[in-house]
């Protein structure tokens, strides 16, 4: 993202900008896990004018691994569609989404093959054991893993991952339900449960 050059906005520049649009976030339960991180989300918004599009771009921030590989936000996870090389990155997927869901659900004994068109995922969600076969396309990610983890969340609260393309792109954004009309809203994004 840094390498990106936009105008500065008329509102003051990028931290004001930055600042305003994360506070908005915020009011709806999407927040860095360290308020102190912002200025690295400015300064990597430095230069650049606020349009439609940059919800996304701060939610994309938020949801890539910030310092020593700890998750920016606990509320979003940012991934590329194109990613699935081996059962190892179904994991790793798996394992962040995991970080980010401490203290609202558990997942662990997680394990994944990807192999001569078939593949699978494993895990335990709150100690339950799940199991989802899973269609290979290429390298294209498939997502039905998230629905077990959904299922799990809507029987213990009221927060849900749901799901929004940014073009190749896309933000898993755990969101309560309340609040999903007010983020399509605020972001212009759309969002589906997968």
């Amino acid at each position: 993202m840094a390498g990106l050059r936009w105008r500065r906005g008329r509102s003051g520049g990028a931290e004001a900008d930055v600042s305003r649009r994360y506070e908005e976030l915020a009011s709806i339960g999407i927040r860095l896990r360290d308020p102190r991180s912002l200025p690295a989300l400015v300064e990597d918004f430095t230069g650049r004018r606020w349009d439609r599009d940059s919800f996304g771009l701060l939610l994309a921030s938020m949801g890539t691994d910030g310092v020593h590989d700890e998750p920016a936000s606990s509320a979003v996870y940012h991934m590329d569609l194109e990613c699935i090389y081996s059962g190892e990155d179904y994991v790793a997927i798996i394992e962040d989404l995991a970080t980010r869901l401490v203290g609202v659900i558990g997942i662990a004994d997680i394990r994944s093959e990807v192999y001569n068109q078939r593949a699978w995922v494993e895990f335990t969600a709150d100690g339950r054991p799940v199991h989802v076969d899973l269609e290979v396309q290429d390298d294209w990610a498939d997502l039905s893993f998230l629905r077990p983890i959904n299922q799990r969340l809507a029987e213990t609260g009221s927060k849900q991952l749901y799901i929004a393309g940014l073009a190749q792109d896309l933000l898993i954004v755990l969101l309560d339900r309340s609040v999903v009309r007010d983020f399509e809203r605020l972001t212009h994004l759309r969002v589906a449960l997968p």
